[in-house]
C-alpha cells in the first residue's frame, strides 16, 4: 500500500531559475539559463523560476477567482459540465488517472476543476473548421470580472511560456529560435483545481493519482496549502516546497519524446491531508496541435537512436484525455454521433 510522504525536498533540492538577468537582456544571461535548465530537466524534472515577470496581484486574484468560482453550489458549476473540448467543469471523483502505470487501481481523484483554454472568437478559423480542443471558452455567468481576471492570468502566463522558449533551445544545443513557430498558436489548458481536504489516505484514492504530465511543460501557480509530492529518483516520494513569488515548472511527456528521453518528466501526485480546502492553478503549455514530435537532431546518435515514433500534438493530446476524463470521451462521442447523424 502506497503512503504519504513522510519528508519534505529542501529548497535547494529544486532548481532555482533565476530569469532577472535574462530579461534585463545581461550579456551570457542565456547561456547560464541554458545550463541551469538542462540540469534541472535532467536530474530533477521540476525547477521554480524567480524573476518571472508575472505580477504577484494578478496571481493572487486568480486564487481569488479560483475559490469564488469552487464556493459555487454544485448545482450552478454544473451548468458548466465539461465539454467534449475539456472546457468547462468537472466535479470530484469525475476522472481518473489511466495513463500512468503508476496508478494502476487507484480510484477516482478526489479534486474538481474548471478548465479553460487560449480565448478565440466565435469566428477563429480553427473553430469554424472544428478542430478539436479550439473552441470558446464558457464561462460562468454570476461571478463578475472572472473572466476578465482569469485572462488577464493566463494571457500573462502564455507569455513567459513564449519567452522561456529560446532557453529550452539554448539548454538543447538548438538555433535559439528552433521552437519559436512550433508556439505561434499553442494548445493552452489552464485549470482551477480544488482539492477537498482527505480524512484518510487508504493507499488508493489521492486527491490527485500519480502521473507525469502529457505536455511540454506545466507552470504551476503554487497552492498555500501543501499537498503535491514529486517522486525522487529512488522512488521515495516528497512533499514539494513552497516558495511565495516563485512558479513551480515541471517538464510534461511530449517534450521527454521529443529529447529522446534525455529531459525527464517526473512523477508526481497530490494528497490533501491538511485539514483545509486546498486550490492550485496549473497551466498546461503545448505546441501548436498540427506539430510534428518527433526525435530532436541534438537528443540521438548512433549510441542513441531514436525510440519513438513520429506523432503529432493533437494525437499525442488527444490519447491522453480520452484515458482520464470519461465526461470528454462521452461528450466526445455523442459529438460525433450527432455529427453523422446530420450527415446521414
Amino acid at each position: 500500500m502506497a503512503s504519504p510522504a513522510n519528508s519534505s525536498l529542501a529548497e535547494n533540492e529544486i532548481p532555482i531559475l533565476d530569469l532577472g538577468p535574462y530579461f534585463a537582456g545581461e550579456v551570457g544571461a542565456l547561456e547560464v539559463l541554458g545550463r541551469e535548465l538542462y540540469r534541472a530537466s535532467t536530474e530533477v524534472g521540476f525547477y521554480f523560476l524567480k524573476n518571472h515577470g508575472v505580477s504577484q496581484s494578478l496571481i493572487d486574484q486568480a486564487f481569488v477567482e479560483s475559490k469564488r468560482f469552487h464556493d459555487q453550489s454544485l448545482e450552478e458549476k454544473r451548468k458548466l459540465k465539461v465539454d467534449k473540448n475539456k472546457i468547462g467543469y468537472f466535479e470530484v471523483e469525475s476522472s481518473i488517472t489511466r495513463h500512468s502505470d503508476l496508478a494502476a487501481g487507484a480510484k477516482p481523484n478526489l479534486y474538481a476543476a474548471y478548465c479553460l483554454r487560449r480565448e478565440l472568437a466565435p469566428d477563429d478559423p480553427d473553430i469554424l473548421a472544428g478542430v478539436p480542443y479550439r473552441a470558446v471558452n464558457r464561462w460562468p455567468d454570476k461571478l463578475p470580472g472572472f473572466r476578465e481576471n482569469l485572462l488577464a492570468y493566463s494571457i500573462a502566463v502564455e507569455a513567459l511560456g513564449k519567452k522561456l522558449l529560446p532557453i529550452f533551445a539554448t539548454a538543447l544545443s538548438l538555433p535559439v529560435s528552433f521552437f519559436d513557430a512550433k508556439f505561434d498558436k499553442p494548445l493552452v489548458n489552464m485549470q482551477l483545481n480544488y482539492y477537498p481536504h482527505q480524512r484518510n489516505f487508504d493507499g488508493n484514492q489521492y486527491g490527485l493519482a500519480p502521473h507525469t504530465d502529457r505536455g511540454f511543460i506545466t507552470i504551476l501557480c503554487q497552492a498555500k496549502i501543501p499537498g503535491l509530492e514529486i517522486r525522487t529518483i529512488d522512488g521515495s516520494w516528497v512533499i514539494a516546497p513552497v516558495l511565495p513569488g516563485h512558479f513551480l515548472v515541471n517538464t510534461g511527456d511530449l517534450l521527454r519524446h521529443w529529447t529522446n528521453d534525455v529531459f525527464l518528466s517526473t512523477p508526481h501526485r497530490v494528497i490533501n491531508l491538511s485539514g483545509d480546502e486546498r486550490h492550485s492553478i496549473p497551466f498546461f503549455y503545448k505546441p501548436d496541435l498540427p506539430t510534428v514530435i518527433e526525435c530532436i537532431p541534438t537528443c540521438q546518435s548512433a549510441e542513441r537512436p531514436a525510440k519513438y515514433p513520429k506523432t503529432t500534438v493533437l494525437d499525442f493530446y488527444d490519447w491522453f484525455v480520452k484515458q482520464n476524463y470519461p465526461d470528454v470521451k462521452e461528450a466526445q462521442s455523442k459529438a460525433r454521433a450527432t455529427a453523422l447523424a446530420v450527415n446521414e
